[in-house]
C-alpha cells in the first residue's frame, strides 16, 4: 500500500512539473519583442570617459530613450 501512494506522489509531482514547464514556454511565445536600434555616430576626436558627458562629441550622439522596459 505504501508503494502504491509513492507512485502517486511522484506521477503527481511529475505532472505539475510538467504543466509549469508547459505554461512557462506558453507566455514566453506570446511576449512580441520589439527591436530597438541605437546608430553609432563616428567623431573626429575621442571621448573622455570621465562620467562627464560635457565632450564636443556627446552633443552629436543620439539618446538611448527606452532601450530597456
Amino acid at each position: 500500500m505504501k508503494l502504491q501512494t509513492n507512485y502517486v506522489k511522484v506521477l503527481f509531482i511529475t505532472l505539475l512539473l510538467l504543466l509549469i514547464v508547459n505554461g512557462q514556454n506558453v507566455a514566453a511565445q506570446n511576449i512580441q519583442t520589439v527591436k530597438k536600434e541605437l546608430p553609432a555616430v563616428r567623431t573626429e576626436h575621442p571621448p573622455t570617459i570621465d562620467g562627464i558627458l560635457n565632450d564636443a562629441c556627446w552633443q552629436d550622439a543620439p539618446q538611448a530613450n527606452r532601450l530597456i522596459w
